[in-house]
């Protein structure tokens, strides 16, 4: 008995010293890389003053490192990895961001405020044209006005300005716009957010980034949820999820942190619908999955298309065939309720900065409609064109902070793109899914890739206009978890060892690098 308590003792511990070994290694591969994109990122100044950074280094060291550690210890649970690193280097970037410097945060940030405050649609003075709000958002959007203006410093931050320092103030103030073709339950997070601030009494800053970090607790949970109910490509999801340029987005006001998150939840449900056992999909999964759908589109009109997901799952997988046929239905109704709120709240956004741009700009959808209908051949051309941009969307997935100067790593972006067509074309799947299956997803793909230039083309360019610009690359951020679905090329056979362990590392390595490029360029 003592020797066999002795034996089993020897190969736990043995099989530990393995798994520590292989944890060392790997954590040494990240410090690894962290240092060799530290070195290609720093200029002279920050070779003279670098204590931030190096403070900054040592935090997601070990932040990465621990990441890396609890993945180790949890590789069958990776939506509690996911849950974990989204937190732990999102926290960060919840503070380290400057003040509003995410895309449109300053009007994501006010109509969560208004949310805040049980405003549903914001009401517009057609005087004054402005949006009632309190003074101290009105405060908010003066100082990145005014932080933009300076020559020497664009991000506004803690260092350049008091709203760390000044007390909430409650009485009234203006904007002139507040984002009222977004819906508000888009904003309900962050509203919870600041919210929490109010009833605190704490000042201004402390709205903006306990917002964020309300969003990114929203995101969080609703991304390991959806790689929890995943059934396959739960490592895909784990890396979109984790890619940087969504935490980013995540990690601020933005109703993109929803759009995002449920996009994947709303993948990861078609996945579990078309790996489940045949005869039992019913009227709940067809509620559920539609649900989903109507809420993504109607905060991004495009994403309303994932509703045609339903059409590649199985027939054989539902119950009766009087189901299959009602996802049909389901897709129409989807449709129809998207399309009549967009309808509807599109307009709106006349009331805003928007309203003068267009009219500067020439932008008139249905001008721009009737041109296309005459001028096909010519349209047609332009949006074939639009597959060059391809590469570029994948360069822009480490553009930062567009709202002010942009600040970016083609370093990352160019590991970054190897990284993701390596899990995208070669990562083992395990499931074989069948030709109509992947030529049905890449339908939907291409149908939302082109349809978001074509929405960009109606309600942004010149009318006449020979190219579409202003598409970003957060726009088309889920449709990465779907390209393994359609790509995939090696379906049963291992890649490499330790291949999770790899795309574990890399993860947290390009994450901890967007938090760098973020000091090294705005601090």
């Amino acid at each position: 008995m003592k020797l066999r308590d002795t034996s089993d003792f020897q190969l736990k511990l043995k099989n530990l010293l393995l798994e520590v070994w292989d944890v060392k290694f790997f954590a040494l591969l990240f410090i690894g890389f962290l240092t060799v994109y530290v070195f290609s990122l720093f200029k002279v100044h920050n070779y003279l003053y670098p204590k931030g950074e190096i403070f900054l280094l040592v935090v997601v060291t070990l932040l990465g490192i621990s990441c890396i550690t609890y993945y180790s210890k949890r590789k069958d649970q990776l939506h509690r990895v996911a849950l974990v690193i989204i937190l732990s280097f999102g926290l960060i970037s919840v503070f380290l961001t400057p003040m509003v410097d995410v895309l449109d945060e300053r009007e994501h940030f006010i109509r969560a405020e208004m949310t805040s405050r049980g405003v549903i649609f914001p009401e517009y003075n057609y005087t004054t044209k402005t949006y009632p709000t309190i003074k101290s958002v009105q405060d908010v959007e003066k100082a990145l006005r005014d932080a933009a203006g300076r020559q020497t410093q664009t991000h506004l931050t803690v260092f350049n300005t008091n709203l760390d320092t000044q007390q909430i103030d409650y009485s009234r103030g203006a904007v002139g716009s507040a984002f009222v073709q977004n819906p508000f339950f888009g904003y309900l997070a962050p509203a919870i957010g600041i919210d929490i601030a109010k009833g605190l009494d704490l000042n201004v800053a402390w709205m903006l980034w306990l917002g964020r970090l309300c969003n990114l607790l929203m995101y969080a949970l609703v991304c390991a949820y959806a790689i929890k109910k995943s059934p396959i490509f739960k490592i895909q999801l784990l890396a979109v999820a984790c890619l940087p340029l969504a935490i980013y987005y995540a990690a601020s006001t933005s109703i993109d942190a929803m759009i995002n998150s449920f996009a994947l939840l709303i993948i990861a449900y078609f996945f579990y619908m078309y790996k489940s056992p045949d005869s039992s999909l019913d009227w709940k999964h067809l509620l559920i999955f539609f649900s989903l759908c109507l809420i993504c589109g109607f905060c991004k009109v495009t994403y309303m298309a994932l509703s045609l997901l339903i059409l590649v799952v199985p027939i054989t997988k539902f119950k009766l065939k009087r189901y299959y046929l009602a996802g049909g239905l389901g897709i129409v109704g989807v449709l129809l309720l998207t399309l009549s709120w967009t309808s509807y709240v599109l307009p709106l956004s006349m009331n805003s900065w928007r309203g003068n741009s267009y009219l500067i700009r020439g932008v008139n959808s249905t001008q721009q409609v009737k041109y296309i209908m005459a001028h096909p051949a010519k349209t047609g051309v332009m949006f074939l064109n639009i597959l060059d941009y391809i590469p570029l969307k994948f360069q822009q997935l480490f553009d930062f902070s567009l709202t002010t100067s942009v600040y970016t790593s083609r370093f990352l972006a160019f590991f970054y793109s190897i990284y993701f067509a390596l899990l995208t074309f070669l990562y083992p799947s395990h499931t074989r899914i069948t030709k109509k299956s992947r030529i049905g997803t890449f339908l939907v793909v291409a149908l939302i890739f082109f349809g978001t230039y074509l929405v960009q083309y109606l309600s942004w360019e010149p009318v006449g206009a020979a190219t579409v610009v202003g598409v970003f690359s957060h726009y088309l951020i889920p449709l990465l978890a779907l390209l393994p679905f359609t790509f995939g090329l090696n379906q049963e056979n291992e890649l490499v060892e330790n291949q999770d362990m790899w795309v574990v590392t890399l993860m947290v390595a390009f994450l901890a690098g967007m938090l760098i490029l973020t000091l090294v360029n705005c601090y």
